[in-house]
């Protein structure tokens, strides 16, 4: 009984992540935002290199790196608050001057990600390359409109 409590006091904690996550400076929302997309990043292409053929496929390091992407794409949207292109950012100012455009594709990375779990849990290694691609295709949109080159 005690680890159910313990189990739901930190999904509760986890729920409310965003809520709490209040920036003193525009700095820290950047270099929260950069830290969720590099370890997003990181995890999205170890399964890249799963579905490739680059490393051996794991089926269990493949749903493992997919329930972590879960978990994080629900976490940078907080951290773009005004004025907060500071540093290195590639964020495009068209962030701030179209939200409701930004906020439109950033709410598709949650649900791409939650059929990539799925697809993680049926056991098809096409299932998962289809959904992988999908959720790609997400990022890949968000990047074409509100991310700059280097």
């Amino acid at each position: 009984m005690k680890s159910i409590i313990a189990a739901c006091a930190c999904l509760a904690c986890l729920a409310s992540t965003p809520a709490l996550a209040q920036f003193e400076r525009t700095s820290d929302a950047f270099e929260y935002r950069t830290a969720v997309f590099t370890v997003m990043d990181h995890h999205f292409d170890r399964i890249g290199d799963a579905i490739k053929n680059k490393v051996p496929y794991d089926a269990a390091s493949v749903a493992s790196d997919a329930a972590l992407i879960q978990s994080l794409s629900r976490l940078p949207w907080v951290a773009f608050v005004p004025n907060s292109r500071v540093g290195d950012s590639r964020a495009k100012p068209e962030i701030w001057t179209k939200p409701d455009q930004f906020k439109a594709i950033a709410d598709k990375l949650g649900p791409a990600s939650d059929k990539l779990v799925d697809a993680t849990k049926g056991g098809d290694q096409a299932a998962v390359k289809a959904a992988f691609v999908d959720l790609a295709g997400v990022c890949k949109e968000c990047h074409d409109k509100f991310r700059a080159k280097r």
